[in-house]
């Protein structure tokens, strides 16, 4: 019986350490990875098409900043930016209009569709802390919103007033 006690309690113990070890390897992938964060949201310009606002989050520097059909998975269909010097300030950005100081990355999606689903993303850092952002719509929403109002949220959007969206916050800004 010594025998089947010891087998079972280093049996355990094996089981214990691949658990542990497990975790630690699932924790330290998913720990790379920063959750988005809702520092972008979207807007209609005056023109009628989309316009991206950045939140004013202090020293943050963004390095890239794509459009895309939700559920793409290839690199066609997206319209993308990058900043020319490695990472600039900026607050925001109309729809297929390159900003100073950044150039187009790709431009396989040279307008938007009603009926489609699409997503933009910008990701740059504060401090070297990687600050990543995301905001999904439609044509629909954009032509829903009133004036003074922008849709947020990372994953859920929601209609917000401009000005709200613009003050920030410690939370909204955290890498």
């Amino acid at each position: 019986m010594t025998i089947v006690i010891r087998e079972g309690f280093a049996a355990g113990m094996r089981m214990v350490g691949f658990l542990l070890i497990g975790g630690g390897m699932m924790y330290g992938a998913t720990a790379c990875t920063p959750e988005p964060k809702a520092i972008l949201a979207v807007e209609r310009s005056t023109a009628g098409t989309p316009r991206l606002l950045v939140a004013p989050c202090s020293g943050y520097r963004a390095t890239s900043l794509s459009v895309f059909r939700d559920g793409n998975s290839g690199d066609s269909n997206s319209w993308r930016l990058a900043s020319v010097d490695g990472g600039k300030s900026i607050d925001a950005f109309d729809f297929l209009v390159a900003p100073p100081g950044w150039e187009v990355s790709e431009a396989t999606l040279p307008e938007l569709r009603e009926s489609e689903k699409y997503v933009a993303e910008i990701d740059g850092s504060i401090k070297g802390k990687g600050l990543y952002g995301r905001i999904p719509f439609t044509l629909e929403d954009l032509q829903s919103l009133g004036d003074g109002e922008v849709l947020a949220g990372a994953w859920d959007t929601r209609v917000v007033s401009r000005a709200d969206f613009l003050k920030g916050g410690s939370k909204q800004c955290k890498p």
